[in-house]
C-alpha cells in the first residue's frame, strides 16, 4: 500500500486504511486512548516535524486522505482541537523543502507564518513555506484541502515564495486555485489513476506559481537599471549569477537590486527572451556538477557534497536533474568520466 509523503508507516495500531484509491488515516479505527499519540504523530510527520498539543486529549479526532498527482500531494484534513508548532529547531533539523496552498473548508484556523497572524474561515486560502517557522491553531473541527509540492519544483527564489506566503489572499488568482483544489478532492478518487493524472498535477505546480507570482508581486519603484538595452542587462546578470552560481541563499531580490531594477522588471527581461533565469540557474549548475564529477580533485567528493557545492538544495532533487539533462546519472557519469581518464564531454 502506497503512503503519502510526509504519513508515517504504520507503528502499533496506528492504522492506515485504503479506500479506493486513497490512503486514510483515521482516528476512529483505534482505541480511545491511543487517538491523541496516533494524531499527534501524523501531524507532526506531515509537515516533517512540529510540536503538536490538543485542547482537550480526550477529544483528539483527525482524518487524513492524501492522493498523488505526479509531482503534487493532494490532502484532506480533519482535525479537532489541534495546534501545530514548527519552530526554528525543527526547521533545522528537519529541512522539508515544501510549499502548500491550503483552502479551509469547514471551521476556523489561525495560523502565524513571518510574524504575521491571519485567521483563515471557510473559503479563505493561506500559504506555507514549510522551511520557515509556522503556528496553526485549530480550536473545535477543522476540515482543509490542501496541494503540496516540493519548492524546488516551483523553480523560484526563496524570497519570491516567502513573500507570498504572506499575501496569498491578495491576488486576483486565489479563487481559481482555490476551486481548482475543491474540485481536485472532489474526483481524486475517480482520476488519481488516470493517464493524464501526472500532468494534471504538473498543471497544478504551474497554477500554484502563477499565484505565487501574483501574490508576490508588488513592484518597486524602478532604478537607473531599468534603461538600459534588455540584451545588456541580460548579461550582466548573466555574469552576476555565475559568480554567486554556488551559493543556495542567492534571492530574486538580491539580483535585482544589483541591476538596479525591480523583480517584476527582472522577470520580464527574460521572459522577453523566452528564458526563465531559474532554469538558466539549474543549467549553468548541472553543467558545473558534469565537470567536478569528471576532475579527478574531487574523485573522493560524493555526489551529495558536489551537489550542494554547485547550489542544489539536496542530493535527490540534483539527481533526478542532471538525469533528465543528460540521460544518466551522476554517478554513472562520475565512472564514465573516469573510464575516459576525464575526458568525457
Amino acid at each position: 500500500m502506497r503512503v503519502p509523503r510526509g504519513v508515517p508507516a504504520p507503528r502499533r495500531r496506528i492504522e492506515l486504511v485504503e479506500a479506493w484509491m486513497a490512503v486514510v488515516f483515521d482516528t476512529a479505527a483505534l482505541a480511545r486512548h491511543e487517538r491523541a499519540d496516533a494524531l499527534a504523530a501524523v501531524a507532526s510527520e506531515t509537515v516533517a516535524a512540529a510540536d503538536v498539543r490538543f485542547a482537550d486529549r480526550g477529544r483528539a479526532h483527525g482524518r487524513m486522505e492524501a492522493w498523488l498527482f505526479g509531482p503534487v500531494e493532494v490532502l484532506r484534513t480533519e482535525t479537532t482541537g489541534l495546534d501545530v508548532l514548527r519552530t526554528p529547531k525543527h526547521v533545522r533539523t528537519t529541512p522539508a523543502g515544501l510549499f502548500s496552498v491550503t483552502r479551509q473548508i469547514g471551521g476556523t484556523r489561525i495560523h502565524e507564518h513571518f510574524g504575521i497572524q491571519e485567521v483563515l474561515a471557510p473559503g479563505d486560502c493561506g500559504a506555507i513555506d514549510h522551511d520557515n517557522p509556522f503556528v496553526s491553531v485549530m480550536r473545535g473541527a477543522s476540515i482543509s484541502v490542501s496541494l503540496r509540492m516540493s519548492v524546488d519544483e516551483l523553480e523560484l527564489p526563496g524570497d519570491i515564495v516567502r513573500s507570498a506566503a504572506l499575501s496569498l489572499r491578495g491576488s486576483p488568482l486565489c479563487p481559481l486555485v482555490s476551486s481548482f483544489m475543491v474540485d481536485l478532492v472532489a474526483r481524486a478518487d475517480r482520476i488519481e489513476n488516470d493517464p493524464g493524472a501526472a500532468d494534471l498535477g504538473r498543471a497544478g505546480v504551474d497554477m500554484v506559481r502563477a499565484l505565487v507570482l501574483s501574490a508576490a508581486g508588488a513592484e518597486p519603484v524602478e532604478g537607473i537599471g531599468a534603461g538600459l538595452p534588455a540584451p545588456l542587462l541580460l548579461r550582466q546578470m548573466e555574469t552576476y549569477l555565475r559568480l554567486n552560481l554556488r551559493r543556495r541563499d542567492l534571492t530574486a531580490a538580491e539580483v535585482a537590486a544589483a541591476h538596479h531594477i525591480s523583480v517584476r522588471r527582472m522577470y520580464r527581461l527574460w521572459a522577453d527572451q523566452g528564458l526563465s533565469m531559474q532554469q538558466w540557474i539549474i543549467g549553468e549548475r548541472l553543467e558545473l556538477t558534469r565537470r567536478m564529477l569528471a576532475d579527478p580533485r574531487h574523485a573522493e567528493r560524493t555526489i551529495g557534497w558536489i551537489a550542494r557545492a554547485s547550489g542544489f538544495r539536496d542530493a535527490s532533487h540534483f539527481t533526478r536533474r542532471f538525469r533528465a539533462a543528460y540521460g544518466v546519472g551522476p554517478s554513472e557519469w562520475r565512472a564514465e568520466a573516469r573510464g575516459a581518464g576525464g575526458s568525457v564531454s
